[in-house]
């Protein structure tokens, strides 16, 4: 929603830790996304954008799983204690994390997109119990001037009400326009929800469906050809941490198999590839998985398709 300049109006909706488990489940069923603040601790902060600009200090803009779980200060950050807690109250104690986990440097992308779009064709994404995941973590704030966070469309993770239910023959041609009709919903209501610019701080995690519609909040100031913001202060170049969590429901296995063959643009074929070259627990620092393990937490490999069910029950 606009303010009076034009401008993104920040969203008041957040939580912390004294909002009760019912509170924080139903934003995310509602809005389609939570923000978790102050999951990581200043100190914290420092030394992670300290290990970000030694690596990125060549000009890279991406840092992909394998290399991820290299540094101690990054790998454990999805198995942290609060964010854990507070993504296991939605999704449920025995959510997993899947192994696909990047880090970008000064990327601010200005297109819209949902994180499913891949599988845009599959009428299941839109199922209530479909609940796979992204989560965010920003090293910085997120500022109106130079970046920083994320902006986001709430609610545009569900599907419209009036088409929410069919009892047609998947391959009939009635299914087919019902389905073209869906798509051609979405759009037109998508453009009528309000845009919401999120007030991220360093520190917090964003956790939020891949059906949302959502985009990195934009810079006031001038960008260079691959949405790089020019010459940013140290303390305002953006870093972000992301990564996959699935509910443990029939949809991980599906999702998985999806991953594990579909064709991926060249620029993000690196991403892929060494996801599914990495296995948990056999490729993550023993000090982690000892963590992992102490904590029950499950962890879910893209290489896992041996066991995939390919179908929705």
């Amino acid at each position: 929603m606009a303010d009076v300049a034009g401008r993104m109006r920040p969203n008041a909706w957040t939580m912390t830790a004294a909002n009760p488990e019912q509170a924080l489940k139903r934003q995310f069923l509602q809005q389609g996304y939570v923000l978790i603040k102050s999951a990581i601790p200043e100190a914290e902060i420092a030394a992670m954008r300290e290990t970000c600009g030694r690596f990125f200090a060549t000009g890279a803009t991406h840092m992909f799983t394998r290399d991820y779980l290299g540094f101690a200060d990054l790998a454990g950050v999805p198995f942290g204690e609060r964010v854990s807690a507070q993504v296991g109250q939605i999704l449920g104690e025995d959510y997993a994390t899947i192994t696909q986990f990047s880090l970008t440097a000064n990327l601010h992308s200005p297109v819209w997109h949902r994180d499913s779009q891949s599988a845009g064709a599959c009428d299941y994404i839109w199922d209530d119990d479909y609940l796979i995941c992204k989560c965010g973590v920003y090293l910085q704030h997120n500022d109106t001037e130079w970046g920083g966070g994320m902006e986001i469309v709430p609610g545009s993770h569900r599907q419209a009400s009036c088409l929410r239910q069919s009892c047609l023959h998947p391959h009939s041609l009635a299914a087919r326009v019902l389905r073209r009709a869906r798509r051609v919903l979405h759009v037109s209501r998508d453009r009528f929800l309000p845009r919401v610019w999120l007030p991220l701080k360093a520190g917090d995690v964003l956790l939020f469906h891949a059906n949302l519609l959502h985009r990195a909040s934009q810079p006031t100031r001038p960008m260079q050809a691959g949405s790089r913001v020019i010459a940013p202060p140290e303390d305002k170049f953006k870093y972000m941490i992301q990564w996959e969590v699935s509910a443990n429901n029939r949809y991980l296995p599906i999702y998985l198999s999806h991953q594990a063959n579909r064709e991926v643009a060249a620029h993000r074929a690196d991403l892929y590839r060494q996801s599914l070259q990495t296995r948990y627990p056999d490729d993550y620092p023993p000090s982690l998985v000892e963590v992992i393990q102490q904590r029950g937490l499950r962890v879910a490999n893209y290489s896992d398709v041996d066991t995939a069910d390919r179908k929705v029950a």
